[in-house]
C-alpha cells in the first residue's frame, strides 16, 4: 500500500549509515528514512544523476539534487531515501515538492512499480575519509566489501536480536546473532554468544543494551548484510572508539508484511494439477502464526479444506505449499491467508487470497 507522507521518526537523530546493496534489497525498510551511503557519482546524458556502488557494475540509485550541481566521482551522500512507488501518485506531500514532474521526466508518464525507482534526495555531500586499517562501526556500515574476509576488531553497543531495528533483517548464518550498534553505524555479530566469564546478555532484553562490546571478527556481506562471524566478544569501557546513538525511542513500525509474488500467479488458468504453490513475502514471518491460518480449497467447496504440507524458507521468505494429491482437472483453486499472520516484529500481514484454474 502506497506511503501517505515524508515525515521521519524519532530513530533519524542520526542517518542510518548503509550500502547501496542493502537500498536496493530493502527498499521498503529504508523508506522514508534519513541514509548515508557511498557510491559512484555520475550523470547520464541528459544531466540525471546517479549514484551506484565502486565500478558501477550493480544497480544504483537515482541523485534527487535540490541545491548545487550534482557530484560527481566517489562521494559521500547523506539524504533521505524513497521508494517512490510506495507513494500514490497524487499525495499532496510528494506532489508539494513537484516529484511527480521529476518522475516523468526521467521514465515518463507511468508511475514506477514498489522497488522500481529508488530516490535519494540530496542534503549532504563530502568526500569520503580514506579507509583505516582499525575501521570504526560507521566505516564499516558504509563500506564493507573494502574489508571483506579481514579480521578486524571493532567496539559497540549491544543491540541485541535487532531490538531497535537498525537493520533490515538477520542473515541467519550462525546459530548465535545479535546487532553490534552506535550513532555510527551498525552491524550483526553471528557465531558466538554475548557472554563472558561472570556475565551473559540477553539478545531477546533491551535492558542488557546498554553494555558497550568489544568484537572480533571476519567481515562477511551478502544479500546486502553485513556481519561479523566472531571470535571473540569481550565488554569494554572504550566507548570513544564510536559515539553512542541517542536513547532509544519507541520505533516507528516498520511496513506491515506483503506478498510480493506467487506461483501460480493470481487469475492464472491452465495450472498442471501437480503444481505446488509458492507465496513469497517483503519480510520476514513468525511461522507460529501461519499454523491453521492457511487454508486451500476449491471453489464452491469452501467447506471442504485441501490437504497439503507447508514449509516457510527465511532465506528467501517464501511459503511452499505442496500437496498429497494432485488437484482436480479444470477446477478454480483458493489460497486463503487469513488475518492473524504475523511479521517478526508483531506486524499483520493483510489477508490474501489467490485464486487459479487448474489444467488438463
Amino acid at each position: 500500500m502506497p506511503a501517505s507522507g515524508l515525515a521521519q521518526g524519532p530513530r533519524e537523530a542520526f542517518p542510518a549509515a548503509t550500502t547501496i546493496a542493502a537500498l536496493t534489497t530493502y527498499p521498503g525498510f529504508y523508506h522514508q528514512r534519513q541514509v548515508v551511503v557511498r557510491g559512484e557519482a555520475s550523470e547520464d546524458d541528459r544531466g540525471h544523476a546517479r549514484l551506484a556502488p565502486r565500478g558501477g557494475v550493480e544497480r544504483g540509485i537515482w541523485l534527487r539534487v535540490v541545491e548545487g550541481r550534482a557530484p560527481q566521482g566517489m562521494v559521500e551522500v547523506r539524504g533521505h531515501f524513497w521508494d517512490v512507488g510506495r507513494f500514490a501518485p497524487d499525495d499532496p506531500q510528494i506532489t508539494g515538492v513537484n516529484l511527480p514532474a521529476w518522475v516523468a521526466e526521467r521514465i515518463g508518464d507511468r508511475w514506477p512499480a514498489q522497488g522500481e525507482m529508488l530516490v535519494l534526495t540530496v542534503a549532504n555531500i563530502v568526500e569520503p575519509t580514506p579507509p583505516s586499517p582499525t575501521p570504526t562501526l560507521r566505516q564499516l556500515s558504509l563500506d564493507p566489501e573494502r574489508y571483506e574476509g579481514q579480521t578486524i576488531t571493532v567496539a559497540g553497543l549491544f543491540g541485541g536480536r535487532n531490538l531497535y531495528g537498525d537493520l533490515a533483517r538477520a542473515p541467519r548464518a550462525g546459530r548465535h546473532e545479535f546487532v553490534l550498534r552506535a550513532a555510527g553505524g551498525a552491524v550483526w555479530v553471528t557465531g558466538l554468544e554475548p557472554r563472558g566469564r561472570g556475565w551473559r546478555l540477553n539478545p531477546d532484553a533491551r535492558v542488557d543494551t546498554g553494555q558497550w562490546l568489544e568484537v572480533t571478527g571476519t567481515v562477511r556481506t551478502r544479500d546486502g548484510l553485513v556481519w561479523l562471524e566472531a571470535t571473540k566478544v569481550d565488554r569494554t569501557t572504550a566507548q570513544a572508539q564510536e559515539p553512542p546513538p541517542p536513547p532509544p525511542p519507541p520505533l516507528a513500525p516498520a511496513p506491515p508484511p506483503e506478498v510480493i509474488f506467487s506461483v501460480p500467479s493470481d487469475e492464472d488458468t491452465d495450472v498442471p494439477p501437480t503444481s505446488p504453490v509458492r507465496i513469497q513475502f517483503s519480510r520476514d514471518l513468525d511461522t507460529e502464526t501461519l499454523r491453521k491460518r492457511v487454508v486451500v480449497t476449491y471453489l464452491g467447496r469452501e467447506d471442504a479444506p485441501i490437504p497439503f504440507k507447508a514449509r516457510f524458507d527465511p532465506s528467501n521468505r517464501v511459503l511452499h505449499l505442496t500437496f498429497e494429491q494432485p488437484f482436480e482437472r479444470y477446477r478454480t483453486v483458493r489460497v486463503e491467508l487469513r488475518a492473524g499472520i504475523l511479521g517478526t516484529d508483531g506486524q499483520q500481514l493483510e489477508p490474501f487470497t489467490l485464486t487459479f484454474t487448474t489444467g488438463g
